[in-house]
This record gives structure tokens, C-alpha cells and sequence, in this order.
């Protein structure tokens, strides 16, 4: 997705391999497959919470002369566990980062996940990053 996306460039300016990491959920399928061998190759050190029972999000890109517009499927995104962030890979990942970055949607797929972030970039010398945009905000406001 866009954020996996965002720290491959990150990853790309930074040309040290490891000096990002993505932590998130995939199937268990090639979709998942080719979002972790293109990460990898990249030199992202990925980190997925990998789930059978859903298959990896996709997303259509409608372009039209300049325009664009974006149709997600979230799929496994949706099934992010905080046991996953809870475990010691992910938390000395945690200990050495300097920027966390938090996707919009996630903020209604693990709250949990997204209070021990926050509670912790508190103790840490890091910075955090929120995206609010998500259209799914919204409705899930509403609920």
C-alpha cells in the first residue's frame, strides 16, 4: 500500500540497507509474497504479522489524463494483532526507532497497537507521525 510505498523511498534515500523497517499484516498468498521480496530488495527490513485466513489487501488506481483515484481493499491490513507488535523483534525495533509513522486506517484496526506507540514514543526519543486521512475514518466515527 501507499505507506509501504513511502518507506521504500525512505528506504531508498537513506541507501543504507535495514535503516527502515515496515511492521504490518499480510496473507499468505503472492500478493504478500511479492509486497515482501520487493521490500526486502529494497532493503527494508520487513516485519509482517502474516494471517491465512485473509487474503493480502490490493488496491485498483483508476488514472484518467491527470487525475487519479485510488480503490483499497484492505483485506489482511484489517487484521493487524498487537501480540505481533508485543513481541521482542518488534519491540527493539521500537527501542532504535527515531520516526514512527502510523497510517490513517490503522487507527481503527488496532487501538491497542496504536496506544503502546504512542505511550512510548513518550518515554523515547522519537518522533511520531499520524495520518488522519483516511476516508474509513469517518464512518467509523460515525458507528
Amino acid at each position: 500500500g501507499a505507506t509501504q510505498n513511502s518507506i521504500r523511498v525512505a528506504q531508498w534515500m537513506m541507501n543504507s540497507p535495514g535503516a527502515t523497517a515496515f511492521i504490518g499484516c499480510i496473507g499468505t498468498d503472492s500478493f504478500g509474497e511479492t509486497l515482501e521480496s520487493s521490500a526486502k530488495a529494497d532493503g527494508v527490513n520487513v516485519q509482517y504479522f502474516k494471517t491465512a485466513s485473509v487474503e493480502t489487501g490490493t488496491c485498483a488506481v483508476l488514472v484518467k489524463g491527470g487525475e487519479r483515484s485510488l480503490i483499497a481493499n484492505l483485506a489482511a491490513a484489517n487484521c493487524y494483532d498487537k501480540a505481533h507488535f508485543d513481541t521482542p523483534e518488534i519491540q527493539a525495533l521500537m527501542d532504535a526507532a527515531k520516526i514512527v509513522y502510523i497510517a490513517g486506517f490503522f487507527l481503527t484496526v488496532s487501538p491497542p497497537t496504536i496506544m503502546a506507540v504512542v505511550l512510548g514514543s513518550r518515554t523515547m526519543s522519537m518522533t511520531r507521525l499520524n495520518n488522519g486521512t483516511a476516508a474509513s475514518l469517518g464512518s467509523s466515527a460515525r458507528k
